[in-house]
């Protein structure tokens, strides 16, 4: 299946998924100062979207035990949120985990940009194939520059 986005789920300890319940609550405070609400609600399920076109999907059963989905779109310029992102998990004491690759990762945006850019999400998108047709390899594109959009001038990575 093609797929432009790359997904995380926030987790705490190893690879456990369901938030305890002071970390849902401090998930649902920072989506409400982030996002003027849920783009979509149903019962046990909010989906948000950011302007960088990433979408957070808030799962919840009926113990309130909940999940934060992270799913990042690959051919938009996200950094801003990654940075946010990265920095609201660190607070709250979660890593990010990638299904695609099975591992955490740090909390931090140049662990998200690195497996980002080896991603199928990546692949699959319009800067992955200008890196190809250019002969660039995206290896040696430093992450920094990605998050500070400076993706644009390809050719100085050559």
């Amino acid at each position: 299946m093609c797929t432009r986005f790359f997904e995380l789920i926030l987790c705490h300890g190893r690879e456990d998924f369901l938030l305890t319940s002071v970390m849902a609550s401090q998930v649902k405070v920072w989506l409400a100062s982030e996002f003027m609400g849920p783009a979509v609600r149903a019962t046990g399920w909010h989906v948000y979207a950011s302007v960088d076109g990433a979408l957070l999907e808030l799962v919840w059963d009926e113990d309130d035990e909940c999940q934060l989905h992270i799913r990042l779109d690959a051919s938009f310029y996200a950094g801003d949120f990654i940075l946010d992102l990265c920095t609201f998990a660190a607070r709250v004491g979660c890593k990010l985990y990638s299904p695609e690759f099975e591992t955490q990762l740090e909390p931090r945006p140049s662990s998200v940009l690195h497996r980002l850019l080896r991603s199928e999400a990546w692949g699959n998108t319009w800067l992955a194939t200008e890196c190809i047709e250019a002969e660039h390899d995206v290896d040696r594109v430093p992450s920094q520059h990605i998050l500070h959009g400076e993706v644009a001038p390809l050719a100085a990575f050559v």
